[in-house]
């Protein structure tokens, strides 16, 4: 209770005091106008960003990929922006798994897919049968 007592007694805590009377000045002045015109353009972008977004996906989504683009603008690099893998379908099996058809080189494969890895199903050879035919 003493050193307490000492720091009041001293005027230590003097300046906390002098508070209310630091709190008398202006209020700040607010740039409305440019406030005004920040937040209008914020929500200009933002509906734009939307509207593209939505465009896009109204086209079919994934077809214009950034590899599709891009071998537009340079018609050399067609060939190194030629996709090897590509996911044929994805199935949920159980609460657990999916199963997955895979298309890597030609060759078609079928996964488990689980929380412990994937498993190896069945591997189809390049063939020229359209999918879902009977062979």
């Amino acid at each position: 209770m003493r050193p307490a007592f000492l720091l009041l007694a001293t005027g230590w805590p003097g300046p906390a005091l002098a508070a209310p009377a630091l709190a008398t000045g202006s209020a700040p002045d607010i740039p409305w106008l440019r406030l005004g015109i920040a937040i209008l353009l914020g929500l200009l972008l933002a509906g734009a960003a939307a509207w593209l977004l939505r465009r896009h996906a109204a086209r079919g989504g994934r077809k214009r990929s950034i590899s599709h683009i891009l071998s537009h603008l340079s018609p050399g690099a067609k060939g190194a922006l030629h996709r090897r893998i590509r996911i044929v379908e994805t199935r949920r099996a159980s609460q657990h798994g999916d199963l997955c058809l895979v298309e890597a080189d030609g060759r078609t494969y079928l996964l488990a897919l689980t929380a412990g890895g994937a498993t190896l199903i069945d591997r189809h050879g390049p063939s020229t049968a359209p999918v879902g035919a009977a062979s």
